[in-house]
């Protein structure tokens, strides 16, 4: 399967509609009473996630070498290093 280019404008807007999705959803179904510290724990969760996320999509604009390397059938193309 040929790999595509990352869209980043679609990725934030998708991202930004699912969590006003989410927050709508959560607003009108669940009447959440948390502790000082779920809220900690709930934030830390998300940030983990947004830091996942954040590591593909840096990982994809940098051109990671696996794929590179796929592409090549694995083959090193530098020349081998006379010494």
């Amino acid at each position: 399967m040929k790999k595509h280019p990352l869209d980043l404008l679609s990725l934030i807007f998708g991202l930004v509609f699912l969590l006003i999705a989410g927050l709508w959803t959560v607003h009108r179904t669940v009447d959440v009473e948390l502790p000082p510290a779920g809220w900690f724990v709930a934030g830390g969760l998300i940030l983990v996630g947004l830091l996942g996320i954040g590591s593909i999509v840096r990982g994809v604009l940098r051109g990671d070498r696996t794929a590179v390397e796929s592409e090549n059938g694995g083959a090193d193309t530098q020349p081998p290093i006379q010494g």
